[in-house]
């Protein structure tokens, strides 16, 4: 009798195991390798049934019309061969990455084996841009949140980008941004994009490809440092046309004394340079804040949204020129305290900081300024500033955001300013405008 999965005949001690066929398997494989490219390289079943169609019919009731057929669906058997051609290789790099992410996670360290069994984190959703690639997984229960930071650079590193950010965009879910377009030396500014949503100032570009905007009911304040020439400017002036256009109660206290603000004048934004004028300004703004906060005790109420009251805008520039001097002591003392008061309760009220600074420290600042900047959660870095200062800002940095800084106008390191950036840390690009711009423009 003979074994049918092996050929072999134990009653023939003569007979020999039958090897399987070459040919089968080499067909076999044939067979598979065409339906796998079929399936997830070159998917054309969609463009080939009306092709297949139109030219059996053109043949079967006159040659003529063969070339008539042909001829007139071109433009739109291009334009389907295009789609297809895109949606083929969105999905090959699709299933690359998911036959590549046991190998990523096992090159990276991310691999852990309990017992017998190995683990990685598990991919839970991808998403592959022409700019830019979104990976969410889920950590294994050894990879703390601290890490994440790390474990986003080593999949940058692993996969070639040129950035790479992080979020948890679901609780004990790891979102990585991988980009490979790197930042705009220089950033025009898109004016459709300014005042779009009352709540969102748009200041630039973020390198996960993504607008960088200060959205003042997630971060009621800004803490802008950066030495002059950096693009500090840019940012203020970008967040006084949101104000203007927005129609915010919008104050500038320009210490400097120069005409940088002239512009806004014309807009109904009040620009004050003098102690006494800053002091009384403030004063009366922290009245208006105490009237809402009771107002909103009475109701039950926890922010001002349901009432009918415009927003305020504070700009302050050269913050330590203002906090810090010789002269006027008690002035700048209730300056000092009026700013942390605002800072400290001005979210539920609709009334916003923006902070200008170009060093962070308590020594520029003064003993109120640093209680000020600690206050303030929103904080964008422009130019260059050295460790202390990112430090002051950031905390401890990884060194390839830290190359961010590297001189080049308007480049600019930015935590907390919305939702998408939280508690991390991204590189961006302020967009440029300029007071001259902004001047010749009738309001």
């Amino acid at each position: 009798m003979t074994d049918s999965l092996t050929g072999f005949d134990p009653g023939n001690q003569n007979s020999t195991p039958q090897r399987p066929d070459l040919v089968e398997q080499a067909a076999e494989i044939l067979v598979r390798s065409i339906v796998w490219v079929w399936q997830t390289c070159w998917d054309f079943r969609n463009l080939c049934a009306p092709v297949v169609v139109l030219l059996a019919a053109a043949i079967f009731v006159h040659p003529a019309a063969l070339a008539a057929v042909t001829v007139v669906p071109l433009p739109r058997l291009r334009q389907m061969t295009i789609a297809e051609w895109r949606t083929s290789v969105e999905r090959y790099r699709h299933s690359t990455w998911r036959r590549r992410w046991p190998t990523y996670a096992t090159q990276l360290g991310w691999s852990k084996t309990y017992g017998r069994t190995q683990h990685t984190p598990k991919l839970r959703a991808l998403k592959i841009e022409p700019t830019r690639t979104v990976v969410e997984l889920q950590p294994l229960a050894d990879h703390r949140i601290g890490a994440w930071p790390e474990m986003a650079d080593s999949l940058r590193r692993l996969t070639n980008h040129t950035q790479a950010t992080w979020k948890e965009n679901t609780p004990g879910h790891l979102q990585i941004t991988l980009t490979k377009t790197p930042l705009p030396t220089m950033l025009e500014l898109n004016r459709t994009k300014v005042a779009v949503v009352e709540n969102e100032i748009y200041l630039g570009a973020c390198a996960d490809g993504t607008d960088l905007t200060w959205d003042v009911d997630h971060a009621p304040h800004l803490f802008i440092t950066g030495a002059t020439g950096g693009g500090k400017g840019s940012v203020i002036r970008l967040c006084l046309l949101h104000a203007v256009q927005s129609n915010w109660e919008t104050i500038v206290v320009n210490p400097k004394r120069s005409g940088e603000y002239h512009w806004t004048k014309n807009r109904g934004v009040t620009v004050l340079s003098q102690l006494h004028e800053t002091e009384q300004m403030l004063q009366a703004t922290l009245k208006e804040l105490y009237r809402r906060q009771e107002i909103l005790d009475e109701k039950g109420e926890e922010t001002w949204h349901s009432e009918k009251w415009s927003r305020q805008l504070i700009v302050v520039d050269e913050t330590p020129t203002l906090l810090m001097g010789k002269t006027d002591k008690d002035l700048r003392e209730n300056i000092a305290v009026a700013l942390n008061t605002i800072a400290a309760m001005g979210r539920s009220s609709g009334i916003h900081l923006a902070i200008a600074a170009q060093r962070p420290d308590a020594q520029t600042l003064g003993p109120y300024g640093g209680q000020l900047r600690n206050n303030i959660t929103a904080r964008i870095a422009i130019g260059t500033l050295d460790q202390q200062g990112r430090q002051m800002l950031f905390g401890t940095l990884d060194p390839d955001i830290i190359r961010i800084l590297d001189s080049t106008p308007g480049r600019a390191l930015a935590t907390q300013t919305n939702v998408h950036i939280t508690n991390h840390v991204m590189a961006a690009q302020i967009a440029y405008i300029t007071q001259t711009e902004l001047k010749e423009e009738q309001p």
